[in-house]
């Protein structure tokens, strides 16, 4: 008889997470889930923070919770994936240690002064109509704003990461990542999945290369769970954490939007309408 195949999930969404065990069909076998008391707090209007922390926290009641409910099945798990939600990034120290709380991606606070990009590519970007799109992008960018007003941060910032990168950092202790994690305000080249460099055309947002994680191929080992972390997690000791992409990227292939000519509608904190497209 063939043996099943089970892989454990976690999905970090914006109001709660999710740790789940999958059959190699695609079957919910498991699942157990944490909403956040507070899923964020404003220090003003329109502001969205969260301690970085907090996730991690609820992240280990839900795999704790799944290894005292379905302990036989969780010892059958060969893999792990990790999904979170996107363009949130945690600032980090030279030691990996938060240097303040996560900026999320539903937050609306803006820079008042944009530095002007290099006239080259101003012309270039003024070419093909594409200036305001520019504009919008920096003013949507956290880096750019903790810059202008928290000076003292950035200077600490050794690492300038995804939500998803940190946490499996805290998994795995290697701060590594997928491309296809890095949507929104990252300076990522998807089509040949590396970053830019920090003088490419397309690189407007004024992050470093050197504060940005390694990246790892979607479907390979970013690391293994160790004896520390399983006690404290309950997920296996030993289990491979594999390179995935972000909740809403997994989502619209999960749901079979395979192709560009097919959509997929998305209910969550915000509502989308997804497309796989080549481009």
């Amino acid at each position: 008889m063939k043996q099943e195949n089970y892989v454990l999930t976690i999905d970090f969404g914006t109001q709660s997470v999710r740790a789940m065990i999958f059959d190699d069909k695609g079957n919910t076998c498991a699942f157990e889930q944490v909403k956040y008391e507070q899923p964020y707090f404003s220090v003003k209007p329109n502001w969205a923070e969260q301690l970085v922390s907090y996730y991690w926290e609820c992240m280990k009641k839900a795999t704790l919770a799944l290894k005292e409910k379905h302990s036989v099945l969780l010892n059958k798990v060969i893999a792990l994936g990790v999904t979170t939600f996107r363009d949130s990034p945690v600032l980090l120290d030279k030691n990996f240690e938060p240097l303040r709380p996560l900026i999320l991606w539903l937050d609306q606070r803006q820079p008042k002064k944009l530095k002007p990009l290099a006239l080259w590519k101003r012309i270039i970007f003024g070419i093909v109509g594409m200036s305001k799109t520019v504009i919008h992008n920096k003013l949507r960018t956290p880096a750019i704003w903790i810059q202008e007003n928290e000076p003292e941060i950035w200077s600490k910032t050794a690492y300038y990461v995804n939500i998803s990168t940190y946490l499996m950092y805290r998994l795995t202790g290697n701060l590594a990542d997928s491309p296809a994690n890095q949507t929104g305000h990252f300076p990522i080249n998807f089509k040949k999945q590396v970053w830019y460099k920090d003088s490419a055309l397309k690189n407007i947002y004024e992050i470093p290369k050197i504060k940005l994680c390694k990246l790892v191929k979607q479907g390979e080992v970013i690391g293994v769970i160790s004896k520390k972390i399983s006690d404290e997690t309950g997920i296996p000791e030993g289990l491979e954490l594999i390179a995935t992409g972000t909740d809403k990227g997994c989502e619209t292939i999960g749901t079979g939007c395979v192709r560009n000519d097919m959509a997929s509608i998305s209910y969550g904190t915000a509502s989308c309408v997804e497309v796989s497209n080549p481009r």
